[in-house]
């Protein structure tokens, strides 16, 4: 109910992305240890971040024309608008204003950070042709941090 020719101000002001990251390898061959070995290694590094603040844009007011207002907090808190309005109403000679918005605002910062490292050894026994890949180790961490919230008031 109500009437509205102005769009919605509620806006992304800013949502800032940002990661960095780091990636290493390294490989080593040795031919004279009972066969060939191919040894690889390497680390991996990431940090990203958001901070966003999707809120109202400017002041946010809401007029309702001709609509009936029902207060929340008492049943008696529009006792004298409603004794002065000829209806008996709670609502002025056009209706009301309200201020605020009723649009979810996201607004605050994350961030994570993520590591990983691994090492192999690929192993050709002598003259056999036989390859053994089973000699290999992998580890990762992840820390995230979550939605660190700013109330706008």
């Amino acid at each position: 109910m109500g009437f509205s020719n102005i769009p919605s101000n509620f806006a992304t002001l800013f949502d800032a992305y940002k990661r960095k990251s780091f990636n290493s390898d390294v490989a080593y061959f040795a031919g004279n240890l009972l066969g060939s070995h191919s040894f690889k290694a390497g680390y991996f590094w990431q940090a990203q971040h958001n901070d966003v603040l999707k809120t109202a844009n400017t002041a946010d007011v809401r007029l309702k024309w001709g609509v009936s207002y029902s207060p929340v907090t008492s049943t008696t808190a529009c006792a004298a608008i409603q004794a002065s309005n000829p209806r008996g109403l709670c609502e002025g000679l056009y209706g009301y204003f309200w201020v605020g918005s009723d649009t979810v605002s996201n607004t605050g910062s994350t961030n994570a950070t993520d590591q990983a490292f691994y090492i192999q050894d690929s192993w050709t026994v002598r003259n056999t042709g036989l390859t053994l890949n089973a000699v290999s180790g992998s580890t990762r961490k992840r820390i995230l941090h979550t939605i660190r919230t700013a109330f706008l008031r």
